[in-house]
């Protein structure tokens, strides 16, 4: 992966950091003050079906399948995400495990520790 790092910056309180490669699009945002996770958006599948796994302190992970707006025979409209029932936390934190390596450690196990406590949740909650 690699760090676009001329990115707009639009909150003067956060600090909005972009990751791509071939599959991946990855957002982040962190406080400007602490360095710590704020939230972040991941998308992923990006050749398919594109996924996005959305992460905020005070909703938690949730996911979202990408509605491209190509409808066959008609002009593409605007793409909007549909909430996805199927959790992908597991999978998501075995996707930043093998992706994610060229980011900085302190921001891997702040993931790694957002993502382990999600599924934690999750078996929980069965």
């Amino acid at each position: 992966m690699r760090e676009i790092t001329r990115i707009r910056q639009s909150n003067p309180e956060l600090k909005k950091r972009w990751f791509t490669n071939a599959n991946l699009d990855f957002f982040i945002w962190t406080k400007r003050s602490s360095n710590q996770l704020h939230s972040f958006h991941l998308a992923y599948d990006k050749d398919k079906t594109e996924q996005i796994a959305v992460w905020n302190k005070t909703e938690g992970l949730s996911f979202h399948t990408v509605d491209d707006g190509h409808w066959p025979g008609k002009h593409p409209g605007t793409p909007i995400l549909i909430t996805n029932n199927d959790n992908g936390t597991t999978k998501l934190l075995s996707l930043l495990q093998s992706e994610l390596t060229s980011i900085d450690s302190e921001l891997t196990s702040q993931l790694t520790t957002i993502l382990t406590t999600e599924v934690e949740k999750t078996i929980s909650d069965l």
